[in-house]
Order: structure tokens, then C-alpha cells, then sequence
């Protein structure tokens, strides 16, 4: 399967804010091969912990919407 011309979209529960941006930026690194899937993970985990103050659904949720992405990318 081509990845190439998939753009990597944003799950629907994901609210668009800096936090989404900062995650589909890790999203983007994990498919371009840069980083590997654990530590795109971790770093999604990070940052919704760290920078989510208002969140819309629980940090879970939120962290296993990008898990799916990854999944759908593999």
C-alpha cells in the first residue's frame, strides 16, 4: 500500500487546538519514519498530559484516537 499520497487526518473526538497540532506533528515524524512507534507514543502521551488543561474527553481516549492513526498507517 502507497502511504504517499494519504494525508495523515485528525480523528473526529480530537478537538483542533496547539495540543492536536503538536500530536499530528509526532503522527507525521512516526510516518516519515523518524521516530519509532513506542517513542511517537510516549510523546503523544506527553503531550496531551502535559498541555491538554481543558480537555474535551479523557486523556485515554485521546491517546488511543492517534494509536488508531498509527495503526491505520502500519
Amino acid at each position: 500500500m502507497n502511504h504517499e499520497n494519504e494525508a495523515v487526518g485528525q480523528p473526529e473526538e480530537v478537538e483542533n487546538s496547539e495540543v492536536s497540532t503538536k500530536c499530528l506533528t509526532v503522527v507525521k515524524q512516526y510516518c516519515t519514519n523518524q521516530i519509532s512507534k513506542g517513542d511517537t507514543i510516549c510523546k503523544i502521551t506527553q503531550t496531551i498530559l502535559t498541555d491538554e488543561t481543558e480537555a474535551m474527553e479523557p486523556p485515554g481516549k485521546t491517546v488511543k484516537s492517534y494509536v488508531t492513526m498509527l495503526n491505520d498507517w502500519d
